[in-house]
């Protein structure tokens, strides 16, 4: 049995958004707003002859089968049956034969195959035709730097290190991943449990235009239209990797549902997944020095968490080193924190010294939500507009007598408190040298860091 490169376009496709039965099959294509019917008629209709004009005689040259389309939420390329030639080739390459192929497969049997150049890139365009999203609003800063989305779910971790092994020798070398982890999904909030977004790969536009394809001319036209709002070529070839800021020690860092081989670590950054999974990093980054300054890169308490006073008197109760934190109230005003800011915007305040304490840009983010939760500028926990400017327009008066809200600092280094009579939010403690005594182990960048206790936190 040989796979071809029409084979291996198809198979992209299954792997994309295939989901079997023993009585056909049916393709998700998550084109949503980008290719609704009523909002883009045109591009609707190239998506109809797309799939009757081209994939259709792709599915019966290769495999004997017949497809058509269904339009709902999403479009679907649907066929009732399921050929003998495609089962044999998914049983050559280790794909499943039943269930959603996105959520199960492994590619560990189908690589071999995809021996050549065209090989690769037809899978991978067939994984463009389907989960590769090219919406506009897909960009890196701004229009110039469109990218395609790819987005995976569930905890296949497995075909997604694969898919990136795959881009990587295909010449496609990611700008960004986001894995479906905790410490990527929630690197600010301890607490926050809806953090199972999904995966995304995030690939420069201008980097698979040069060697990637399409079988669909309207995703090949969106492409371009999106090309042109760029006036220079944007590329993730040889980029600079930069860690920036801290991420906070999440509750679910040992969740049976995170495989094995990274359960219990903390990762600051995508590229330790990299190193952990065993694939290539980008010269740029620099290992050593991640693993040598890992303690400047996280927080051991929550960097910030907002809610309801409620809510975060709950989390005090049922965390023990806040339960047994006294907190007293601090007399700094707002006005102090906002001319300190606007100096200084990394600073640490409030602890024992400069070098260690509550950032200020994270207490002011808290002061704001609770002032701008209390006058009704929130959707969900955002603050609406720029927290800074928020705070400008009241005058410490108003924000400490009339909305009644109190900065109270902890006896230890744990979390300071900002609160009103129906919200608050926490602010963690940042202590680099606190950091390295509850570093466990580093195996690969596979770092583990536990928890602190109140016993040890420093007294302030």
């Amino acid at each position: 049995m040989k796979i071809d490169t029409d084979k291996s376009y198809l198979l992209g496709l299954l792997v994309g958004g295939g989901i079997l039965s023993d009585s056909g099959f049916q393709i998700l294509l998550p084109y949503k707003n980008w290719g609704k019917i009523d909002e883009n008629p045109v591009r609707a209709g190239q998506i109809a002859t797309d799939i009757l004009k081209r994939l259709s005689p792709k599915w019966k040259a290769a495999y004997d089968i017949d497809v058509s389309f269904k339009i709902g939420n999403d479009w679907k390329i649907v066929s009732n049956g399921i050929s003998k030639k495609l089962k044999e080739d998914l049983e050559l390459t280790n794909l499943p034969t039943k269930g959603e192929l996105r959520s199960i497969a492994s590619l560990n049997g189908l690589l071999p195959f995809l021996k050549t150049f065209e090989h690769k890139k037809a899978f991978v365009t067939g994984l463009v035709d389907t989960i590769g999203s090219l919406a506009a609003t897909h960009r890196k800063f701004n229009d110039e730097f469109q990218i395609i989305s790819f987005e995976f779910k569930g905890n296949n971790f497995d075909l997604v290190k694969d898919v990136l092994d795959l881009f990587e020798s295909a010449g496609f070398p990611p700008d960004q991943v986001l894995w479906n982890h905790p410490n990527q999904h929630s690197g600010t909030c301890r607490y926050y449990k809806s953090w199972k977004k999904g995966f995304k790969i995030r690939i420069p536009l201008d980097d698979y235009m040069l060697q990637g394809g399409f079988v669909f001319e309207s995703k090949k036209l969106s492409a371009q239209q999106n090309l042109d709002k760029s006036k220079t070529r944007k590329t993730a070839l040889n980029k600079d990797v930069k860690i920036q800021g801290r991420v906070t020690l999440h509750k679910d860092e040992d969740s049976q549902w995170l495989p094995s081989n990274i359960r219990g670590g903390h990762f600051v950054h995508y590229l330790q997944f990299f190193d952990v999974f065993g694939l290539k990093t980008p010269q740029s980054f620099d290992r050593d020095d991640l693993m040598n300054n890992f303690h400047k890169y996280f927080c051991p308490f929550t960097c910030l968490t907002k809610g309801s006073l409620e809510y975060i008197t709950d989390i005090i109760k049922n965390e023990s080193y806040l339960n047994l934190t006294k907190f007293s109230q601090s007399n700094i005003t707002c006005s102090t924190l906002l001319g300190r800011y606007a100096i200084e915007p990394g600073a640490l305040i409030l602890g024992k010294s400069p070098q260690d304490g509550f950032p200020i840009n994270m207490v002011l983010q808290a002061i704001a939500y609770v002032v701008a939760a209390e006058t009704g500028q929130v959707r969900g926990k955002r603050v609406q507009g720029k927290y800074a400017d928020l705070l400008k327009k009241y005058n410490d008066a108003y924000i400490n007598s009339n909305l009644g809200v109190s900065i109270l600092r902890p006896d230890r280094g744990t979390c300071l408190l900002v609160k009103n009579k129906n919200y608050a939010a926490l602010v963690g403690y940042v202590n680099e040298g606190f950091n390295k005594t509850l570093i466990v182990s580093k195996e690969s960048l596979k770092i583990v860091v536990r928890e602190p206790v109140f016993e040890e936190c420093i007294p302030l």
